[in-house]
């Protein structure tokens, strides 16, 4: 295949309609092939939801608040009144971006003379996410797959242990962006080069900072598996804290196959083969998933689309 064939085919798989549609054809195919009925796109009628839709408030608030207090490491004039607007913004564009990469345009969003650190920390923000997701992901896929689930996945485990190393040297690098520096070439070292002042974005956050902010994202990911446990538990009639696992293992997946729109279809078809094994329906786990999706994912995008409507009127 020639070089302009690769392009065209790269800007079509990173179009957002095609995000959509494709994300619209695995849940057709998802209903169809399953034969799941239509009636589990509504919510149910049960008063744990209430609980579900509460704890989106501190979900919310522990990522605003990680955003926030690291981008004022590198722009402490910003006010958090400021950020809240640009914060809801970026879950607008995150929607319809595949990987949720628009949700750094809430940096943009700032109008800062220097963007180039503000972008810096919030792909540092998505890192600490996929950090600890992967994590706890990792952690989960050994207990699924090596620990008698029954799913025959190719998979050896030390793959898991390279992907672990792999991790840990990242976050090292973080807490030592200088030697980050180290690998950058000498040409590209001077004081007004983008490498520069991505080390120097870094470098404004400290170790204190760091694990701060790592400390939260735990708190809101714990928080959002929390939040998925209910709905499987509203789903299935049962709590059962033994998903924790394949839900884990689902998060980190998905981070690797992320390309539709809020990850919609993705989501729900790992989540139905991963349950699997633990005997929940195919109705539950997608029940569960795409309430996921409508409170955790599309609930605050309409949030930031609304934020955006009231900007453009002014």
């Amino acid at each position: 295949m020639s070089r302009i064939h690769l392009a065209s085919l790269f800007r079509i798989l990173k179009s957002r309609w095609f995000s959509l549609l494709a994300g619209l054809m695995i849940m057709t195919w998802i209903f169809i092939f399953f034969e799941i009925d239509l009636r589990v796109l509504l919510f149910p009628r049960d008063t744990r939801l209430q609980l579900v839709l509460l704890l989106l408030l501190p979900n919310l608030i522990l990522n605003y608040w990680r955003w926030g207090f690291l981008t004022r490491k590198v722009q402490p004039d910003l006010s958090w009144r400021t950020l809240s607007g640009p914060f809801l913004l970026g879950y607008a564009s995150g929607l319809v971006t595949p990987a949720n990469l628009g949700v750094h345009l809430r940096a943009l969003y700032l109008d800062s003379k220097n963007p180039t650190s503000l972008v810096t920390i919030s792909f540092l923000d998505k890192l600490l996410n996929g950090i600890v997701s992967g994590s706890f992901g990792l952690w989960g896929l050994w207990q699924v797959l090596f620990r008698g689930s029954g799913l025959n996945v190719a998979v050896s485990p030390y793959t898991l242990l390279l992907i672990s190393c792999c991790f840990a040297l990242l976050l090292f690098l973080l807490y030592r962006p200088s030697l980050l520096y180290l690998l950058v070439p000498h040409r590209w070292r001077h004081p007004e080069s983008v490498p520069t002042r991505i080390t120097l974005a870094l470098q404004s956050v400290s170790a204190t900072t760091l694990t701060l902010a790592l400390v939260v994202t735990v708190s809101a990911y714990l928080v959002y598996m929390l939040q998925f446990l209910l709905l499987l538990g509203i789903t299935t009639g049962e709590f059962n804290l033994a998903l924790f696992a394949p839900l884990a293992g689902m998060m980190f997946i998905k981070s690797f196959v992320s390309f539709t729109w809020g990850d919609l279809g993705i989501r729900e078809l790992l989540t139905t083969w991963l349950l699997a094994p633990y005997h929940v329906s195919q109705s539950a786990a997608v029940q569960a998933a795409v309430l996921v999706f409508e409170i955790n994912i599309l609930l605050p995008a309409l949030m930031g689309a609304i934020v955006m409507l009231l900007r453009r009127r002014r």
